[in-house]
Formats: structure tokens, sequence, C-alpha cells
């Protein structure tokens, strides 16, 4: 059953974490140093506490420019611990990290692609993470591809944070035509691995990678479903991890796609996939799922529509 709603709404998806874990958001342009201090320029800073009880803050010492992509990590106590913008990582003073630069070619100022950077914590390795950087390429205004993706590894002191670094950065470990952003993970079945999908650019293909203590390793690619056209849009796993939905934007004057696939936490296979569609009031989408799994929000520029994941009319 689908249900409309008349409203102007942005969905952000997040990575589902360990609890606190991503309760510090960073969006803005840095630096400004405005007197009298206003809100044109600066990092706004997200926190949500105490039942998810949202707080903004703005910070007009940090210079780093967010655009598309971004991530950022806290400890379990909801303490930020770093914050990338796919080309730069910066550490929880909001400074620059050590060897924290050049993690992108192509995207000197901040990478545009949403979804197009991850941090992940690394399975078994206290104070080391991953951050996963998608990078781009633009062969016209009407085709713009991912073209690699790096993995870079990051070492947190949390008491010491100015001593933080970057000890690895710059591996390849996909080079092929990929979606623009749309890296998403979620928990392996047995709760401390990370399964990572990368959706292959106009295909049915995805790349699944797995990061366990031994590292990060390109498991395999699978195709699934019908072909997905590239687009703006974006991908999320359900909280509890049973399912992975993307949404793509292709014209304004074409539906959104809209497709729902099954998931196995266990091996890491798409199954069941489910094909929709809905109207396109502008170019670009998003999706979120409720936190109880059970229901899908997509969105185009008037609406926001929702689906009922346990029903069997979808």
């Amino acid at each position: 059953m689908k249900y409309l709603f008349f409203a102007i709404a942005i969905l952000i998806c997040r990575t589902s974490f360990a609890q606190n874990q991503d309760r510090v958001w960073l969006l803005g342009y840095g630096g400004g140093n405005q007197t009298p201090m206003n809100d044109s320029f600066g990092l706004s800073i997200l926190r949500f506490d105490n039942g998810n009880q949202l707080s903004i803050v703005n910070n007009q010492s940090c210079n780093l420019n967010i655009r598309g992509g971004n991530s950022s990590l806290c400890d379990s106590m909801g303490n930020l611990l770093f914050f990338t913008n796919g080309e730069k990582v910066y550490n929880a003073n909001y400074a620059l990290m050590s060897n924290g630069n050049n993690l992108n070619a192509t995207n000197q100022n901040g990478i545009y692609q949403p979804q197009g950077a991850l941090s992940l914590p690394f399975p078994a390795h206290n104070n080391w993470y991953r951050v996963l950087v998608s990078e781009i390429k633009v062969f016209s205004p009407q085709l713009v591809t991912g073209v690699k993706l790096y993995d870079n590894l990051v070492e947190v002191n949390p008491s010491t944070p100015q001593v933080s670094e970057v000890l690895l950065k710059n591996q390849v470990m996909i080079e092929d035509s990929l979606e623009y952003g749309q890296v998403t993970a979620v928990k392996h079945a047995n709760g401390r691995d990370w399964w990572v999908l990368v959706p292959e650019s106009h295909s049915n293909r995805y790349y699944t990678m797995l990061l366990d203590p031994t590292g990060l390793s390109l498991v395999d690619t699978q195709a699934v479903g019908d072909i997905f056209y590239a687009g703006l849009g974006q991908a999320v796993f359900s909280p509890d991890g049973t399912k992975y939905v993307r949404a793509n934007g292709i014209k304004t004057t074409t539906p959104t796609d809209l497709y729902i696939y099954d998931f196995d936490r266990c091996t890491g296979k798409l199954f069941n996939p489910i094909h929709l569609e809905y109207e396109n009031w502008g170019f670009g989408t998003g999706c979120a799922i409720s936190p109880n799994s059970r229901f899908l929000y997509a969105i185009n520029a008037n609406y926001i529509f929702q689906y009922d994941l346990q029903a069997t009319d979808i």
C-alpha cells in the first residue's frame, strides 16, 4: 500500500552503526570568519542526543568544504572521532589530520557525489578505521560516473586527536564504471564484520566487499534484477539488514526508478528484486527506511512516498 504526503523534504541516509557512532553530522562550507558571525559560511555541526534530540552548532574556524559527499564517525559515547569530505580527513579538533589530504584526485575541494565517502570501524582493531572514497570522471554534462573506489586506513587517538593520522591511503579496490556515489554498508550477520555494496553504472551488477579483521577484500560481483540506469539518487540498507533499496532520478521527464531487494547478511547476496516507479518532479531523489525496518520513504521535489516493506503487494 502506498500513501502520498504533500511536503518538501530531504531524506538523509546513514550507514547502520552501533549505538551513538552516527551522532554527529557535518555539513556546509568551512571558513568565512565573519564579523559579526553569521551562518553564510562555516560548518553546521548536527548532534543527535537524548533520544535523537537535534542541536546545531556553527563552526567558522574549520576551513573544510563539505559538498555532496561527506562521512563522519563517533565513538560509542557519541564523541566525534573524525570526519571527511572525501578529499581530506579532519580530526575531532576540526583540524587536518596528519597525512589526511589528497584522498581523491579529481575533487580537491570535496567530492560532489552523494554517498561517495564511507567511514567504518576496522573489526578487531581498536582505534583503526577504514575510509572508502569514490572518484568520478565527467565524460559530458549528461554522463558522470565513478571510475575508482579507494580504501584508506585511519588511526585515531581519542584522548589526543592532534596525533591521529592517515596510515595508508589511495589503495584502489575497484576500477570500473561505477554508480555516481551510492557506496553503502551493513553489518555482517556475525555482528562484527561489514558488507560493502558498490553498484556498477548502467548495469544490474554489484560489487560486494567484506571488511573483516584481515582487511577489506573484494568478495564477489553479482548481477541481479533489471539494468539500473545511472542517475542522481541514493542507496540504503534497512536497519535490520534484510532490505537493500536504491532510488534514482534519471530525467525530469521520466519516472524515478525504485528497486527493493532482499539481502542475505550471511552471504552478502541480493535476491527477490522488485521494481517500482514514482512521479519525478525534479532531477534527483532520495530514500530512507524507518528504524523498525518496515516503512520505506522515497521523495521527489514535492512529495514523500511511503511503502510498507512487509506488505505482499508493494
